[in-house]
């Protein structure tokens, strides 16, 4: 499903092994895919790093998704395709921007997150401003921002987006929301993972209010709107 969604994207995605001890690696590579493999878990924050040290240095643009991510074409729901989100991204000189996840249809369960996403998405993140928040399944940073996060992160799994976006604003940057792209996402399909799925959310909330308590301060102190 991965090298299906993404096979157009090929000669600009650039992927890491986070510790895979199947074949995953080797049927990537054997397909023409760029898969690099250190061999250790270092858990998605710590693997980003990792992969921005590989990366040419020539690239200034730096798109972090998810593997069951799919990007939704003009006639699917977006209003943009990537490249003009991009293009506008680089023009606006922000740090980070976010587009819209929609969750996939799929039940009552997928029904009930899908208008829980378009509340967090369409009001939530919008109504932020210049003060938004990205997020876990696909974010747009600048590359030079994004490592000075991610050498400040506590590379924790819990709430790691949210992390990038409180470090990204307490050093000066700007994160927006732009809805015209959008992408969508499975849901969580039975009750046991939506509580699950839930219980992290909420534990890294906690987790980065409590550890970050200064730098989120620091932002407060930006603007009143802040």
């Amino acid at each position: 499903e991965f090298t299906n969604s993404f096979g157009a994207y090929r000669d600009r995605i650039w992927l890491i092994s986070d510790g895979s001890t199947d074949n995953t690696v080797l049927r990537l590579r054997q397909a023409g895919w760029r898969c690099f493999d250190d061999g250790v878990n270092r858990r998605k924050p710590g693997a980003i790093r990792r992969l921005l040290e590989r990366i040419p240095s020539h690239i200034e643009t730096v798109v972090v998704i998810d593997p069951d991510v799919r990007i939704l074409g003009l006639n699917e729901g977006s209003t943009i395709d990537i490249e003009q989100f991009v293009s506008d991204f680089q023009q606006s000189g922000a740090t980070a921007a976010c587009p819209r996840i929609a969750i996939e249809r799929d039940g009552f369960l997928a029904r009930f997150q899908s208008f829980e996403y378009a509340l967090a998405f369409r009001i939530g993140r919008e109504s932020l401003g210049d003060f938004s928040i990205t997020s876990g399944g696909i974010s747009f940073y600048k590359r030079s921002a994004l490592v000075r996060a991610l050498n400040e992160h506590s590379l924790s799994v819990y709430a790691e987006d949210f992390e990038n976006a409180v470090l990204l604003l307490s050093q000066g940057g700007r994160i927006y929301y732009d809805g015209r792209l959008v992408v969508s996402t499975e849901g969580p399909g039975s009750l046991q993972r939506w509580f699950s799925q839930r219980v992290g959310w909420y534990h890294g909330l906690i987790k980065v209010y409590t550890e970050r308590f200064t730098e989120i301060m620091r932002v407060a102190r930006r603007s009143p709107f802040a």
